[in-house]
């Protein structure tokens, strides 16, 4: 019956031709996952079983084997088992066999490699007209979606004949030449008489030019108020994606020295950044702009600007439900903000400003722990009011805990400067629970 079956299988296979890209011309080869008649069975590899009518392919044998040479390959693959048509086979053979293995694997190590490399030939050959067509202005959303994924396969050498090839610029002109300013008027609804300007083919611009600013030259021809109003437009009105674009590029604009007062000065920038803060629901673009806040504080002429845009309102507001990462970022750039009149007096008149800050020392990190208690510590030296709300709030026990803990030695001098403040009034407290323990405590 075995017999049968196995004679029917191989009657069905003639004139069948199956593709092997391994084996080269041996296209018409059928492998049968049964041990043919007359081979022993040992528990081994099956052996492969050849079709009658298998491609005419020059045979030799040797030891018993029979070989079969792969035009393609260049690798004699021997065949242990039966094979119809062959003068004689080995039986149980396990040297044949375990060769047949490695010839097997080398033959289709080479055939891999070698489409591999073709491929790779043909990549690169595109990959320069692409960027040939980008370079003269033939930019469309498939030339443009085709660049973005090449940028998405992380190959170094590709992104540096990208970056090599001036397509950067192109990109750029692209963008600004769309005179999306124009539209602020509208909603955000821009009426497009070409395809060259498509939102489309925009927002796949800007998200080449996202992967491409990881380099710093890229990001120097970035550094434009022109691009910045781009930038800030696609932050505002544009579709998730392309905000979220928007953003890393704004991130690493705000790590040029240079270019800091620029946005700091420009239009919008800030006012863009606070909105983020405050009513955004995408983590990554809230990190984004809190990373990009920080960075344009650090230049001192910005924190005046920030202050008055708001942005103490909304870090303090983001602040309750900020996770750790983010509330460090966003303590610091408080604690920057503090350091002015106008931001102080912003923090001031906020009436989240003390609840929060003592909520958070010793709950986010201690960076965060060091940032609030020296925002607080500000806020608290010549003001009282600030200093009973402190205590009204268990200030003093936090900074006591936070003394005792293995917070940062500048934490530690925030909290004794802090203690040294509030320890009068609290002493005065009556209504204070803590305050038996405190009088054994002298600064």
């Amino acid at each position: 019956m075995r017999n049968q079956k196995q004679n029917a299988r191989l009657q069905q296979a003639k004139g069948q031709l199956f593709i092997c890209g391994i084996f080269g011309n041996c296209a018409s080869s059928v492998l049968s996952p049964r041990t043919p008649p007359g081979s022993a069975d040992h528990g081994q590899k099956t052996a492969f079983v050849w079709a009658a009518n298998d491609c005419n392919v020059p045979q030799k044998q040797q030891g018993g084997d029979v070989y079969r040479r792969c035009e393609r390959s260049e690798v004699d693959i021997p065949l242990s088992g039966f094979v119809p048509g062959s003068p004689s086979a080995s039986e149980g053979d396990n040297a044949s066999s375990s060769a047949s293995d490695r010839t097997s694997d080398q033959c289709s190590v080479h055939a891999r490699s070698s489409i591999a490399s073709d491929a790779s030939d043909l990549r690169g050959s595109d990959l320069e007209e692409l960027l040939a067509e980008i370079k003269v202005g033939n930019c469309s959303k498939m030339t443009i979606s085709s660049l973005n994924n090449v940028l998405g396969k992380n190959c170094q050498s590709s992104r540096d004949l990208i970056r090599s090839s001036g397509v950067i610029s192109s990109l750029i002109a692209l963008l600004v030449s769309s005179n999306l300013a124009e539209t602020e008027g509208t909603g955000g609804a821009r009426v497009l008489g070409d395809d060259n300007h498509a939102p489309s083919l925009l927002e796949e611009s800007l998200a080449a030019l996202s992967v491409l600013s990881e380099e710093e030259s890229t990001t120097q021809q970035m550094t434009t108020p022109e691009f910045l109003t781009v930038v800030m437009w696609h932050i505002r009105k544009g579709r998730k994606l392309a905000r979220e674009n928007a953003c890393v590029i704004l991130e690493r604009l705000s790590l040029k020295e240079g270019f800091k007062e620029t946005m700091g000065a420009s239009p919008g920038v800030l006012e863009g950044l606070n909105s983020i803060l405050l009513h955004e629901k995408h983590l990554k673009l809230v990190k984004l702009a809190t990373r990009t806040l920080l960075a344009l504080c650090l230049l001192r002429e910005n924190r005046l600007r920030a202050a008055e845009a708001g942005a103490v309102a909304s870090i303090l507001e983001m602040l309750p439900l900020a996770r750790s990462a983010v509330a460090e970022k966003a303590l610091a750039t408080l604690e920057l903000l503090s350091t002015t009149e106008e931001g102080k007096a912003a923090i001031i008149d906020h009436a989240l400003a003390v609840p929060v800050l003592v909520e958070l020392i010793l709950k986010v990190s201690d960076r965060g722990t060091e940032y609030a208690a020296g925002t607080l510590s500000a806020i608290c030296s010549d003001n009282l009011a600030m200093q009973e709300a402190a205590v009204e709030h268990g200030a003093p026990t936090k900074l006591l805990l936070l003394i005792q803990s293995d917070c940062t030695a500048r934490a530690k001098r925030k909290a004794n400067q802090l203690l040294k403040v509030l320890h009068k009034l609290w002493m005065q407290n009556p209504c204070n629970p803590d305050s038996g323990v405190t009088k054994a405590i002298h600064y």
